[in-house]
């Protein structure tokens, strides 16, 4: 089976290998690709590729919760909690947007061909919501984040206390044509050790946002991590819940009840755990395993077995293939589970179910070629082959 383009009818490409998706069993394909979509999916040609290496066709991935315009490595050498904080708080505009820029490219030749960016500052990510160019992924994103006076990363937020406040700001994204309202709901992790369980939006302030939110068309994410923060946001009517670290048993029930996503971004705490210890940071490491890693494993744990739909998203230091390595390792999850939670999952999600996260006839045309079967090791798909973003070869 050949990654390589083959004779195709004029304007479209076709790719034949093994095609493996969420839930179905792998099967060996002839992929045509037509005007950015994906125009025939058939039976692969014994005759073509005969003898070739064997490659491996999935669906291009999802990120379904990242930040683009941050520094991926800020917890690779274990910093302190002031220097964590102080990146996110002060990097300016500039830098910013080279970052944005650089990591947008790193992560669509990665495999990752759309990406739902949290992005704080509403001038560094807008100009990149079309995201159709083969220079980067589809990028939906949102204005930053809103939040309480002094609360989870005040400077980066935009602060609320009254429903004018929330009605008055959030007509600045409709008038944007943002896609997504992101709510902090809760403290969070950035500025641990310090209290990350603190609540924070009010159900009445996050119920006036949704409502807003929805009646235009947009949807709403919640960034919350105690169980009193996750209800309110529920309640309020969002549609995810990120990161979730402490959740129980009614944030779960209530969950699944009402079809609310949960996008755990678990492999970014690991990876502070590892890189605490290669600091030689035992003790503190200790303690953000006790404290972080264990009651966010056992929510992840408890949202599956209750049934709450489980997406895949990086937030700031991990990758796609982490993130799905970490649910699988860390809280049970299956091969099928991370891959629809990185491909159709991610996808109903966003909302771009018709067409993206699927290979199949009309899709649009986002693909990842991998040497090895991944459902052997996860780590298969960062041995990339080809990447495809809306029918277009991405440079290597």
């Amino acid at each position: 089976m050949s990654a390589t383009p083959r004779p195709a009818p004029a304007g479209a490409a076709e790719l034949q290998g093994t095609v493996i998706q969420a839930g179905r069993p792998a099967t060996d394909m002839l992929i045509t690709c037509r005007d950015g979509v994906i125009s025939a999916v058939r039976p692969a040609d014994r005759g073509h590729g005969a003898g070739g290496p064997r490659i491996f066709i999935l669906p291009g991935l999802i990120d379904a919760h990242d930040h683009l315009a941050f520094k991926r490595t800020l917890w690779e050498t274990g910093p302190a909690a002031g220097a964590l904080m102080g990146e996110l708080m002060h990097t300016d505009a500039a830098q910013m947007r080279r970052e944005f820029e650089a990591n947008a490219r790193r992560i669509l030749a990665s495999g990752v061909t759309t990406v739902r960016d949290f992005g704080v500052d509403l001038g560094a990510g807008l100009s990149y919501a079309g995201g159709e160019a083969a220079a980067t992924p589809r990028i939906l994103t949102c204005g930053a984040p809103l939040g309480i006076p002094g609360g989870h990363l005040h400077h980066r937020a935009r602060a609320v206390t009254t429903i004018e406040d929330v009605n008055r700001l959030l007509a600045e994204d409709i008038d944007a044509g943002l896609p997504w309202v992101k709510l902090f709901a809760s403290g969070g992790i950035a500025n641990y050790p310090q209290d990350p369980i603190s609540v924070e939006l009010s159900e009445k302030l996050m119920r006036a946002a949704t409502d807003m939110a929805h009646g235009h068309g947009l949807r709403v994410a919640a960034h919350a991590l105690p169980e009193e923060s996750v209800l309110n946001a529920v309640r309020a009517g969002v549609d995810s819940i990120e990161h979730g670290v402490f959740l129980g048993d009614e944030s779960v029930r209530i969950m699944a009840d009402r079809g609310v996503w949960y996008v755990p971004t678990l492999a970014g705490y690991t990876r502070r755990v590892r890189a605490l210890r290669a600091a030689g940071q035992h003790a503190a490491a200790d303690a953000f395993e006790r404290d972080v890693i264990t009651p966010h494993r056992r929510s992840v744990r408890m949202a599956q077995a209750a049934g709450v739909r489980i997406a895949v998203g990086t937030d700031i230091t991990a990758s796609v293939v982490d993130e799905m390595e970490a649910l699988m390792d860390e809280a049970g999850l299956g091969f099928d589970e991370v891959l629809a939670g990185a491909t159709t999952g991610a996808a109903e999600l966003l909302g771009l179910a018709d067409g993206t996260g699927t290979i199949a006839v009309g899709a649009r045309a986002d693909l990842l070629v991998v040497h090895s079967d991944p459902r052997e090791d996860i780590r298969a798909l960062e041995d990339v082959v080809a990447v495809i973003c809306a029918g277009q070869p991405v440079p290597a």
